[in-house]
């Protein structure tokens, strides 16, 4: 079978060749659709081709001597046949691959038919045109045309297009597809297959080409055309797209004319081709026959055989054989045990063991086989042995191609004993013994499915501090960690705790349905992250459903301090070219509390309508007050106690100075049990908070130190608020700025599971606004994955 496929393999390369070099660019679409199909099947039928050679020889001597004693004393009973691991892994893999593929096949065909049935559609003549609501390419499957409904009803698909899609319907050029999707399941690891599936999809565009040209369309024209509706997404599996990566072949060839006399000339080489391939790769038999007058010889040597055959029956042995059982364990890469394909716990190994060994086989005549997907560590070869030895099993053998032990143990000879474990293994590997303590550990604990997977606290200590001991390249080389599930003390939550996230998960549902912009507050999150986790399955699939929440947006930037000479320098300036010089009493210096600054002095006071015959102070001398009064601040006050201080008007007459995030910032300061102040004394959370919802002009001051207990100021004195509000956060920026920062940086984008270039998926989003994105930091490299589902907070 091997040299059939290896010999197959050559005959569709050398065609291949031929066609790539003297056909492709030729105008003789028809005939290269033909060859190729033909070739294909050629190829497959060669290597089977047997030529019989006659040949006449000389009849043998009729005269017979046995060439074995048939004694009892040389008499053997036969030997069993040991298993060929290696043909039974590949024809494994063969078959994964062709259930792979048949399974990725008829999915298409599904999705095909669901496609049709659940879409309008249109019928002129044969063609029918089924019309989504998707963006996509226009693309053809047998008669059915699919096309974008907007841009069809709205005549935005030229004539040309439409031709196009209906030369691969009329021409049946989906039959060729299919006939490649089946060859690509028997042959999916040929790559040829891929490439005359490619050529013979090209091809299938330049008969469509063809057609449209010769309808009496200008090749500008065309050519603009299909610039326009070309596309790099990806192609439909078993339809005809109009696709961007082959557009420059599709456009030289248009430009080429074959002459009919150049077409022959190329045409008559493939005789000789495959006359060569017929006898380079068929098979040849030589079939030998005595020459006539030899048939009452070979009567004669018959009958001599046929007698001595009769004396060996006759021979009365008595021979008895007991009966030999074979068990065969495999252990995959993830030390998962297998008997007959059924997954087996270490610690129930034994007893499925006993139950296998049949009836009339005694213990003594069990062998136990293993056989390791890859590497074998000794610690767990010792644990596997130790539960067959529990079954009464003496004869155990492993087979591996690497095996794992510690450098101190190994021993170039040892004792065999009848319960000796066997060991065959391509290569023996030393290491340190604590590397292979934690390989073991590793394996025995990734054996148990996650769900059920409970480290006891020594192992897990062991673990971890052998794995933060180890370099990079041994980590890549070892076990991976065995994580486990976070483990929940209570059974459910509890009723109050359902009722909180009822309340909450329908409270987004319904802003969510209704669209437009929401507000999610980030402690609801987490409180609905929380509850979630708590609940059970029934919980679960009783409540409401979990919100949908989309990526938060990134966080913005901290405002810059206003606790600088910088600072402090506009607001001279500010005051120098806003204040009237009459008016000395509106000259503020606002400080932090506790901190003595010097306040200017104040003007004699002058009744409403009285006439004001005080001169104005000089101007030099207010900006020496004010200067001293801000840099005494600048050098006295606590810059770092006040970097994270904010202060809000708040219930003011003006209401564009009222702050709208308020409410919000005090009531997650008081979750985080916040001390509140009114006008410098204390006072419990619920007083604060009904203060700054009830009292008139105030001012309130948050301190959310992140060390220390948080603190919420309110005044009615304008004097004792330390700093003014912060500027409003920037806006986010948009999914297509974000994803050019990132590909700047150097991040990894994936589209609908797919690795794909930063150029790709900045196109992505430039055509379809309608995208999500998603960002992650794994192992210090940033992933940022594209995805027409909502995406989800986890």
């Amino acid at each position: 079978m091997i040299l059939f496929l290896i010999k197959s393999a050559a005959c569709m390369a050398i065609f291949l060749i031929f066609y790539k070099l003297f056909l492709e660019k030729e105008s003789m679409h028809f005939f290269k659709r033909y060859f190729l199909l033909a070739a294909i099947a050629i190829s497959l039928v060669i290597p089977a081709v047997v030529f019989t050679e006659v040949i006449y020889i000389e009849p043998i001597s009729t005269s017979f001597t046995p060439t074995e004693d048939y004694s009892l004393e040389t008499y053997h009973a036969p030997s069993i046949e040991s298993i060929d691991y290696t043909y039974w892994s590949l024809l494994s893999i063969y078959g994964l691959g062709v259930l792979f593929f048949s399974l990725q096949f008829f999915n298409n065909l599904y999705q095909i038919k669901n496609t049709i049935q659940n879409n309008p559609k249109q019928q002129t003549n044969s063609i029918i045109k089924v019309l989504l609501s998707l963006q996509i390419v226009p693309h053809t499957f047998f008669n059915y045309i699919f096309l974008n409904k907007q841009k069809f009803e709205a005549n935005e698909i030229p004539p040309a297009v439409l031709l196009h899609e209906e030369t691969h319907a009329k021409q049946k050029h989906s039959i060729d597809i299919l006939v490649l999707e089946i060859l690509q399941i028997v042959f999916w690891f040929n790559p040829l297959i891929y490439l005359f599936k490619k050529s013979i999809k090209l091809n299938h565009e330049f008969l469509a080409d063809s057609a449209v040209l010769n309808n009496g369309l200008e090749k500008s024209d065309y050519q603009k055309i299909l610039l326009a509706f070309s596309s790099n997404a990806a192609e439909p599996q078993l339809a005809n797209a109009i696709n961007y990566s082959s557009i420059k072949k599709r456009f030289t060839v248009m430009k080429k004319e074959t002459s009919r006399k150049m077409s022959l000339v190329k045409s008559f080489f493939i005789i000789p081709i495959t006359a060569i391939l017929l006898l380079g790769f068929s098979e040849k038999e030589i079939l030998e026959i005595q020459k006539e007058g030899s048939v009452q010889e070979q009567k004669t040597l018959l009958n001599s055989i046929k007698k001595e055959l009769e004396n060996v029956n006759a021979l009365k042995l008595n021979y008895t054989e007991e009966k030999e059982q074979i068990i065969e364990l495999y252990i995959k890469k993830n030390a998962e045990i297998l008997i007959h394909n059924t997954p087996v716990l270490l610690k129930d190994l034994a007893v499925t063991i006993e139950n296998d060994i049949q009836p009339d086989i005694k213990l003594k005549n069990v062998r136990i086989e293993g056989l390791t997907e890859e590497t074998l560590e000794s610690e767990y070869m010792l644990s596997i042995s130790t539960e067959i030895r529990k079954a009464n099993i003496k004869q155990i053998k492993f087979y591996t191609s690497e095996y794992i032990m510690a450098a101190e143990d190994y021993k170039d000879k040892i004792e065999i004993t009848p319960e000796t474990v066997i060991l065959n293994a391509s290569k023996i590997n030393l290491q340190p013994n604590k590397i292979i303590e934690y390989n073991n550990l590793a394996k025995k604990y990734n054996a148990i499915p996650i769900e059920k997977r409970v480290v006891p606290l020594k192992d897990l200590n062991i673990l971890e501090s052998i794995y933060r001991n180890m370099s990079p390249a041994q980590k890549e080389a070892a076990q991976p960690f065995p994580e486990c599930l976070l483990k929940v003390n209570q059974e459910g939550a509890t009723k109050k705790q359902i009722s909180t996230y009822n309340d909450l998960a329908k409270k987004y549902n319904t802003m969510m349905a209704k669209g437009g912009n929401i507000r999610i507050m980030k402690s609801d999150v987490d409180q609905l992250n929380h509850i979630y986790g708590l609940m059970s399955e029934e919980q679960k699939a009783s409540a409401q459903p979990f919100p949908d929440f989309p990526e938060p947006p990134p966080s913005p930037k901290a405002p810059k301090t206003p606790n600088t000479s910088d600072y402090a320098d506009k607001e001279i300036k500010r005051i120098i070219e806003t204040q009237d010089p009459y008016d000395t009493n509106t000259i503020t210096i606002i400080k932090p509390s506790g901190v003595n600054a010097p306040k200017a002095p104040m003007a004699p006071r002058v009744k409403k309508g009285e006439k004001n015959d005080i001169p104005p102070p000089p101007l030099t001398e207010k900006i020496e007050i004010i200067q001293t009064a801000v840099n005494e601040v600048i050098e006295n006050q606590d810059i770092i106690a006040v970097e994270n201080v904010r202060v809000y008007r708040h219930n003011v007459d003006e209401k564009s100075a009222n702050s709208p995030n308020l409410m919000e910032d005090l009531q997650s300061l008081a979750k985080r049990d916040a001390q509140f102040y009114f006008n410098g004394k204390e006072v419990s959370t619920m007083e604060g908070l009904q203060i700054v919802k009830n009292k008139k002009n105030i001012y309130v001051e948050t301190l959310p130190s992140s060390n220390k207990k948080p603190k919420v100021k309110i005044y009615t004195n304008k004097n004792d608020v330390s700093i003014p509000p912060p500027p409003a956060p920037p806006t986010p920026p948009s999914p297509l700025d974000y994803v050019i920062n990132a590909a700047k940086k150097g991040a990894t984008f994936m589209y609908e599971g797919q690795i794909v270039s930063s150029d790709k998926a900045i196109d992505l989003l430039k055509n379809n606004k309608e995208l999500n994105i998603e960002s992650r930091n794994k192992n210090g490299k940033q992933i940022v994955r594209i995805t027409k589902d909502p995406v989800t907070i986890e």
